[in-house]
């Protein structure tokens, strides 16, 4: 073979500086696989993005233009860690397959991006919807939740209050998970969990994206509703990880019972409206008291109630997703159902059942 063509010898490779910075701004500003694949191609491709090394504008800017940004949990050298992410991204979506994450969710990504920017002013694109902006009345479209939401769920195994807040937090993190379809429960693996998918989590929680959110639901005690903030936009981990500690926060009996509300026993209908209202799928012979002795948190609840019938509904404006209850037999007490049911690998609580998220 003509050493012409051998690695570093190729015509490509023998352009002078000139053209392949040429190359590289022929590369269009949102192609994230175009320009990770020239940066790795070769050592003088390299160089041609060696002026960004100090300004990292040009992998924030690449990677907000596929809908990501770093999360709240991602640190390292300014110059270094933007970088390192879209080229992550980049060859992650090579390979990944699941219909959730790679290729496929950039280009959902990109599609939403291109909505939100036909209906917002570009005054809100310097990077995300600050802390005080308000929505007029006549904003031409809503805040949308990112639809890779229906596509997440947790799993029900959450550690005891008593291991140190960090340990929880890691293992409670861990559990997340990405199914193939909204009603795919029957189970995931380990290449199933949402860090093995830096797309995925490094995705917006919303379009256009926004640096703080409201979590909003019954859940919550005192009626508070905690914050994520994330200056960079808002992304799809960050919002899982304050879920998941909100799912694992211990219950008390009168938690629990107003988290029931009408939805898991009828007998705490707290709504005035005279429509018939669907039966929970906790009988007078499960009150609260049995079930907080087993239950202890709001996901394992949740699990609880997914066993005998959990599914879901669609994806709405102000809220990830409406639960519905089918009917199953149940065993006599809370204690025994959970014990003999309970932790199988096949049952999983899904972070869906939250009543959602708002935005500021």
């Amino acid at each position: 073979m003509d050493s012409q063509y051998h690695l570093g010898k190729t015509p490509l490779f023998s352009l002078p500086n000139e053209l392949l910075l040429l190359v590289r701004d022929h590369l269009g500003p949102s192609d994230l696989l175009g320009h990770a694949c020239f940066y790795l191609l070769h050592p003088r491709t390299r160089a041609c993005y060696r002026a960004y090394d100090n300004q990292p504008r040009f992998w924030t800017s690449l990677l907000f233009e596929n809908g990501l940004t770093l999360s709240t949990y991602e640190v390292g050298p300014t110059d270094a860690i933007w970088r390192m992410a879209a080229i992550e991204c980049a060859q992650h979506a090579w390979v990944c397959k699941h219909p959730a994450c790679g290729v496929r969710r950039l280009e959902a990504n990109k599609a939403s991006l291109q909505e939100v920017r036909q209906s917002w002013s570009t005054e809100h694109w310097d990077g995300c919807l600050p802390f005080d902006t308000f929505l007029p009345i006549e904003s031409p479209t809503p805040i949308k939740q990112n639809p890779l939401f229906l596509s997440v769920g947790f799993n029900n195994t959450f550690p005891p209050p008593q291991l140190p807040a960090e340990m929880r937090s890691i293992l409670i993190g861990a559990c997340a998970f990405l199914r193939e379809t909204p009603e795919d429960v029957d189970g995931w693996l380990p290449t199933d969990l949402i860090s093995m998918h830096p797309i995925a989590r490094r995705s917006f929680a919303t379009f256009p994206p926004v640096n703080s959110l409201f979590i909003i639901g019954d859940i919550l005690k005192d009626g508070k509703d905690p914050s994520v903030t994330n200056y960079d936009g808002v992304t799809v981990l960050d919002a899982l990880t304050a879920l998941s500690e909100i799912l694992g926060m211990e219950m008390s009996e009168d938690d629990i019972g107003a988290l029931g509300g009408s939805t898991f026993w009828p007998e705490y209908d707290y709504d005035d409206s005279e429509s018939e209202s669907t039966p929970g799928p906790f009988s007078e012979n499960w009150p609260p008291k049995h079930v907080i002795q087993v239950a202890r948190c709001a996901g394992n609840l949740f699990q609880l109630a997914q066993w005998m019938g959990f599914r879901f509904d669609i994806i709405t404006n102000e809220a990830l997703a409406f639960i519905e209850f089918e009917s199953k037999p149940l065993l006599d007490n809370a204690w025994s159902h959970f014990v003999e049911c309970t932790y199988p690998k096949t049952e999983y609580a899904a972070v869906n059942a939250l009543n959602g998220f708002q935005h500021l």
